[in-house]
């Protein structure tokens, strides 16, 4: 999805779904200090059902999760900022986005 369609379907969406993308989106150091922190809870509110997966596919991607956060925050930012430039520059040209496979 294109990352201008992203944010333009966040306008409207509920808190409860929203703030964790914004969150990701503030200037560095916050968001990561943040979800670094408390990167299972982070997680498990993000999935809304924190025994949906089977523990030990928790447990791994917690920890491989929690040493990619400032790569995962930056993902974000960048979705916000530079990714919807360039969406922009590119829906003035004409451009379509491709279908999903």
């Amino acid at each position: 999805m294109p990352a201008l369609d992203l944010w333009n379907v966040l306008r409207g969406v509920p808190a409860a779904v929203g703030h964790r993308l914004c969150l990701m989106v503030q200037p560095p150091g916050l968001p990561e200090a943040l979800i670094g922190n408390s990167a299972d809870v982070f997680y498990d509110a993000w999935a809304g059902d924190p025994v949906a997966e089977p523990e030990p596919v928790r447990s791994a991607y917690l920890r491989a999760s929690a040493a990619a956060v400032p790569s995962i925050v930056a993902d974000f930012r960048a979705s916000a900022g530079v990714d919807v430039a360039h969406d922009r520059a590119d829906q003035d040209a004409g451009s379509q986005p491709r279908p999903c496979p």
